[in-house]
């Protein structure tokens, strides 16, 4: 184990170094971008990639060791795979700059602008200006990289770094004129032009992974993402293996709302199983009128957060069986009203429920928690690691479990169970976390009170 551990600290320097490609076109005496590239510890490529996939599979919760996997990724070429890797280090808790960064640079050489400067943002008071203008530059904001630099210029951090990468802003910008007088503050006369050729080649928007391998020194490589073997859901924490207890138990104690399955296509049908049944020496829980959830066996565990960091520590409910408790399930924020229906109506009266609060007829539950003040937090965690989600309403409902609280969030406005299984098989492929179920309702003649933003 001594030897893993040492191999995972060795490995996590590359992490920092890999980081320094931000500072690629700081390029004191004319030195080039590439000497500032990713360097593997030992062994090149490939061997580095599997040396750190060896030791990520040793202790495959330890954020040292996903993030030097991440930049071994990155300094073999393979972004979609160091995505991945610099995800599940700030999922497990490094939320140092050269992870935010990492994470960033890779997104956008995926072509993914739009997550790598809405994580650039949500982390700037933590990225160095430096790093932080050069990367809105590479993300597709080159105004706005121009605007953090030249204010770290202005305010006394003048040095080859900042006026370098102001330089490269300024031609990402489109502004030529200003690149080539910054860049001749550091380079010889005779070499300007050279370098302002060098950026002109890889200046259009389509050039994205083109201007990340250059500043890494590297060559793209295709790449299909990390092994599935590496994913981080194969391998729970504590309080995600004590939220999967909990959520069988609630799955034995929700019996299906007594009305009439709506019509399905084969399809749905087969993917929504029956609810798991109650331990045979339980008591008979009592009647409920939550609608029954969409549960598959491979989403069981769902209630679990896709975000580790966040997560609070389970509390006795996810251990104690639960006997004879009726769950309650309410909105928690911004109460809203919605029209009862009327009596008698049945299965019509409660999707015209769903749909009032939800706009659809599913939702994707992507988190539970025992905080309130962190499951807030966790719809911008969900909508960063997964953006098709920002086109959603976010709900957090709250759920009574033996009299502790728990606040699950959830993606809604899904018409059906396929476009809801979809977005979570989205969620999934991302590394997160879900569960398809139906709206909840509180039956006829329940006041619900909904938060939608």
């Amino acid at each position: 184990m001594t030897g893993t551990r040492t191999t995972i600290l060795k490995l996590a320097s590359t992490a920092a170094i890999a980081v320094g490609l931000l500072s690629g076109c700081a390029s004191d005496g004319g030195a080039r971008p590439s000497s500032y590239a990713a360097k593997p510890l030992s062994g090149e490529g490939s061997k580095a990639v599997v040396k750190a996939e060896k030791a990520v599979l040793a202790s495959p919760r330890d954020a040292a060791a996903r993030a030097s996997l991440a930049a071994a990724y990155l300094a073999a070429g393979r972004f979609a795979s160091a995505a991945q890797s610099y995800d599940d280090a700030l999922n497990l808790g490094d939320e140092s700059a050269a992870t935010v960064l990492g994470l960033a640079l890779a997104e956008t050489a995926n072509g993914n602008n739009a997550a790598a400067v809405e994580l650039l943002h949500d982390w700037r008071n933590t990225i160095p200006a430096g790093d932080l203008g050069l990367a809105y530059a590479l993300a597709g904001e080159p105004a706005r990289g121009v605007q953090v630099l030249s204010d770290a210029l202005r305010n006394g951090e003048n040095d080859a770094k900042i006026r370098q990468n102001l330089a490269f802003a300024f031609a990402l910008d489109g502004r030529w004129r200003e690149a080539r007088l910054m860049v001749a503050q550091d380079l010889p006369a005779d070499k300007v032009s050279d370098r302002i050729g060098e950026w002109a080649e890889m200046g259009r928007p389509e050039d994205a992974v083109k201007r990340v391998a250059h500043l890494l020194g590297v060559t793209p490589s295709s790449d299909a993402g990390q092994p599935q073997a590496l994913a981080l859901a194969n391998f729970p924490g504590s309080s995600e293996l004590a939220a999967e207890a909990q959520a069988q138990v609630v799955a034995a104690a929700e019996p299906a709302a007594q009305v009439a399955p709506q019509p399905a296509p084969p399809a749905m049908a087969q993917a929504e199983l029956p609810a798991v049944a109650a331990p045979a020496a339980a008591p008979v829980a009592q009647p409920v009128t939550l609608a029954a959830l969409d549960r598959a066996p491979s989403l069981v565990a769902s209630d679990a957060p896709a975000f580790a960091t966040i997560s609070a520590p389970a509390r006795s409910a996810a251990s104690s069986p639960f006997a004879g408790k009726a769950m309650r399930t309410k909105f928690v924020s911004d109460p809203r009203k919605v029209a009862q229906p009327g009596r008698g109506k049945g299965l019509a009266g409660m999707t015209a429920i769903a749909n009032a609060v939800s706009g659809g007829s599913h939702w994707v539950q992507l988190g539970s928690y025992t905080n309130p003040a962190i499951a807030k937090e966790g719809w911008g965690k969900f909508t960063r690691r997964t953006p098709a989600l920002k086109g959603y309403k976010s709900v957090t409902t709250t759920a009574m479990v033996n009299d502790v609280p728990v606040w699950r969030v959830a993606a809604t406005g899904f018409g059906s169970y396929a476009d809801a299984a979809a977005m979570c098989a989205r969620v999934k492929s991302r590394g997160g976390a879900c569960l398809v179920k139906r709206a909840e309702i509180q039956g006829a003649g329940a006041v619900m009170r909904g938060l939608r933003r």
